[in-house]
């Protein structure tokens, strides 16, 4: 993933912030209109992660386990590269593993 965004930088405004992390093209912000949308690309929100737990503050009980996110890593596709079933394949493969 040598494109890979800083999520700090995933909000930049500016169209030439952003390029396809496959084919490497300059992708544009979703376009709203009142009746419609654009979409030019998909973010992909992933990384290294962990098991983290939440507990209630009276007792030791788990209240929550959840993978915190702890590398964090914003991978875009271009609409183009996403209707290439690979591509797509790829994005949706994300899973957390097994408890």
């Amino acid at each position: 993933m040598t494109g890979t965004v800083d999520p700090a930088g995933a909000g930049e405004s500016s169209p030439a912030a952003r390029h396809c992390d496959h084919c490497g093209r300059a992708v544009r912000e979703t376009l709203h209109s009142r009746t419609s949308y654009v979409v030019d690309c998909f973010l992909l929100h992933t990384g290294a992660t962990e098991a983290a737990i939440v507990r209630r503050p009276d007792s030791d009980e788990i209240m929550l386990a959840y993978q915190r996110l702890v590398h964090p890593a914003v991978v875009i596709t271009c609409v183009d590269c996403y209707a290439d079933p690979r591509c797509r394949r790829r994005h949706q493969s994300w899973t957390y593993p097994a408890d």
